[in-house]
């Protein structure tokens, strides 16, 4: 038998129980939805309530599944389109070989690439372990989408694990070094660049 000791009041074995919540959980959803599925719609409103009732399921279902994670070590390049192109309305494969295409990449030194599309801001996000790569992306300036021209905004993202910003109050004396020197403290071990 496991023994474990916490500070706090004292629970018998019966009472601590590793998967105890979760059965709990399981059973409780289980019976609400045997519930809501025995009763029968017995009067003229019985067919909106149903309705109501399939809305409410078919607002409250599970997200699609995230994509996986990109490299860690990969260099990111984000490609905002202006000027109305819907990345929502395209393909994926379509929209590769045309950020390809702008970036005058062939398709055999690209095979690590890639390309995942953010609907919900309208970018796209090329991840690449080469730099030649990630600099050819970030040039690109404008994308050809079924004959027709967009205009676009591309820059390299800043790495995992780091933040980025603006320091305000410098000294105009203070150099580059002494900007550096002044970061640097236990908190914050290590600046790549000031």
């Amino acid at each position: 038998m496991n023994v474990v000791e916490i500070e706090g009041e004292t629970l018998s074995p019966e009472e601590y129980n590793d998967t105890q919540g979760w059965v709990v959980a399981h059973e409780r959803r289980k019976k609400a939805k045997d519930k809501r599925n025995a009763e029968p719609a017995t009067n003229a409103g019985g067919a909106s309530m149903e309705a109501s009732r399939r809305l409410k399921d078919f607002l409250h279902r599970r997200p699609v599944p995230k994509d996986s994670q990109l490299p860690e070590d990969d260099y990111k390049v984000v490609i905002r389109p202006e000027g109305g192109l819907d990345l929502t309305r395209q393909s994926l494969a379509l929209i590769r070989d045309c950020v390809l295409r702008a970036a005058k990449l062939q398709p055999d030194i690209t095979g690590e690439d890639t390309l995942r599309i953010n609907m919900r801001q309208n970018i796209m996000i090329m991840s690449t372990p080469s730099l030649a790569n990630a600099m050819e992306y970030s040039n690109i300036k404008e994308i050809m989408i079924n004959d027709k021209s967009y205009a676009t905004v591309a820059y390299v993202t800043a790495l995992e694990n780091t933040s980025k910003g603006v320091i305000h109050g410098i000294p105009k004396y203070d150099n580059q070094e002494d900007i550096e020197k002044s970061l640097v403290n236990q908190k914050k071990p290590t600046i790549l660049h000031a």
